[in-house]
């Protein structure tokens, strides 16, 4: 065995297990979900094939390797930071950067999940525009603890994220530090012609003293990893497996 740890090791790795996205614009129903990339890798082409034929894309969240979290969700939260998501069709791939605290200070490096090209990096305000052209949205990175026990990361554009922003608005921070934050409901909107649907926040119980001491840790885990990643940019790590393109959200191109 190697002793050059130095030349192979790239820090912590990201500690969340899974990556919930909120879907809604042209599903059956509003949805947490998460692409699982073991389960995916587990069926044969063919059975994708059969899996894919089944379902039409107002039912894209029912494929087995879409895994849902129903309501009501309850988590821990840890920390929130800001990153880049989205999909390009001329690429056919997934678009990801960086998580970011400091958005008119610190850079972003934003990357295809395909091959891992560069396709912006600087201030957000710099590449914003480049980075919409090619699909990417500006995202919010929420890092939390699952009812499971599980550090996780919950990613919210367009309207969600205005409606998490929202709610972030009127909360204390020591609120946030001390009960659980929930999801009950989604709550349909109109903006113009566009109708759309969001969910919907509010603090839950007190965490218990138990609770809490397991958020302590689980938090010294996200920073040491935040630490790690903020100090090599360009190495940044691809957070989330190949999503489905089909499971993209209209509603993440409403202007908030």
């Amino acid at each position: 065995m190697s002793r050059r740890t130095l030349a192979h090791d790239s820090g912590p790795k990201n500690p969340a297990v899974n990556y919930l996205e909120f879907k809604s614009d042209g599903h059956k129903k509003p949805v947490f979900a998460y692409f699982d990339k073991e389960k995916y890798e587990g069926y044969t082409e063919d059975e994708i094939k059969q899996f894919r034929k089944q379902y039409d894309d107002s039912e894209i969240d029912e494929l087995p390797w879409n895994v849902r979290q129903e309501l009501p969700m309850k988590v821990m939260f840890l920390e929130n930071f800001s990153t880049i998501r989205g999909w390009s069709d001329s690429n056919s791939s997934s678009i990801y950067a960086n998580d970011i605290t400091y958005l008119n200070s610190q850079p972003i490096t934003v990357k295809l999940a395909k091959g891992g090209k560069v396709i912006a990096s600087g201030l957000y305000n710099d590449i914003k525009a480049d980075v919409n052209a090619m699909g990417g949205k500006f995202t919010k990175s929420v890092y939390c603890i699952s009812e499971e026990g599980k550090i996780i990361c919950v990613l919210f554009k367009g309207a969600a994220l205005a409606s998490y922003s929202e709610f972030m608005d009127k909360v204390s921070s020591d609120a946030l530090e001390n009960r659980w934050l929930v999801v009950n409901s989604f709550e349909k909107k109109k903006k113009g012609s566009i109708k759309y649907t969001v969910p919907t926040f509010q603090l839950g119980d007190t965490l218990s003293s138990d609770e809490f001491k397991q958020a302590d840790e689980a938090y010294k885990q996200v920073a040491e990893w935040y630490k790690g990643q903020e100090s090599k940019i360009d190495q940044v790590e691809q957070p989330t497996p190949e999503p489905e393109p089909a499971m993209a959200d209209d509603n993440d191109d409403l202007d908030f």
